[in-house]
């Protein structure tokens, strides 16, 4: 994961979640997760491995609808269509 966020975003470490978008016809992009991370992750905050996984999967796939956080008003919007797919799954969104 450190290599790929290298590679792709230009941050040296490891990160839980990248997203890529693909321009295949029905295929929207990939996601991919860092389970090392999301384990160490969920420990830290404690909560289950199960949820961390799943809140990644959220934050990832708002991330390939384009959706964003680098500045606040989109951080605003993004956190807060994450949070209310979180409740929906029945997910603590203050993870």
């Amino acid at each position: 994961m450190r290599k790929l966020n290298h590679a792709w975003r230009g941050k040296d470490r490891v990160t839980d979640v990248l997203s890529f978008l693909l321009d295949e016809g029905s295929l929207k992009g990939e996601i991919v997760l860092s389970y090392k991370q999301a384990v160490r992750q969920a420990k830290e905050m404690r909560h289950s491995t199960r949820d961390e996984l799943l809140f990644l999967i959220v934050h990832g796939i708002l991330h390939l609808w384009e959706h964003d956080h680098e500045v606040p008003r989109d951080a605003k919007k993004m956190f807060s269509l994450q949070e209310q797919i979180l409740k929906n799954l029945k997910i603590d969104p203050r993870l």
